[in-house]
């Protein structure tokens, strides 16, 4: 995350185009004029911006995945620090196999057991209010 901007500032300077930060507040060129660093540095930070977006997919991707899949409240955990009091509560939070996570943390190697997901929900909620088992 830090060295996008400094490859971007880098390119923009050795393409020699003005780096414009807050209207008349301009940064000074860090690299000298250059077409062939610019080609360089253009490529750099393209392929650092989409590593950059790919890590933010796997982030997001494994929030959720913790959320509606293992439901082992570790996002809370996430949230609130490993000292907070919803960090003990997760703990005794347990999905639908009912292992819960102190357990999962103690066998590790049941980590990708199919009792451990499932698939959909027992229930599910219906429109008059019932949950009822699917048919």
């Amino acid at each position: 995350m830090l060295a996008l901007p400094l490859v971007g500032w880098g390119m923009l300077s050795a393409g020699h185009y003005p780096i414009v930060m807050f209207g008349p507040l301009h940064l000074p060129p860090i690299l000298p004029a250059n077409p062939t660093v610019y080609a360089v540095l253009r490529k750099t930070h393209t392929i650092l911006a989409y590593l950059l977006f790919v890590t933010f997919l796997a982030h997001l991707s494994a929030v959720l995945f913790h959320t509606l899949i293992v439901r082992d409240g570790s996002c809370i955990a996430w949230l609130y620090g490993p000292s907070s009091p919803a960090k003990q509560k997760s703990k005794v939070i347990k999905n639908d196999s009912g292992l819960s996570l102190e357990k999962a943390i103690e066998e590790p190697t049941r980590t990708m057991h199919p009792k451990i997901f499932p698939g959909p929900p027992k229930s599910f909620w219906v429109p008059n209010g019932q949950n009822r088992l699917p048919a």
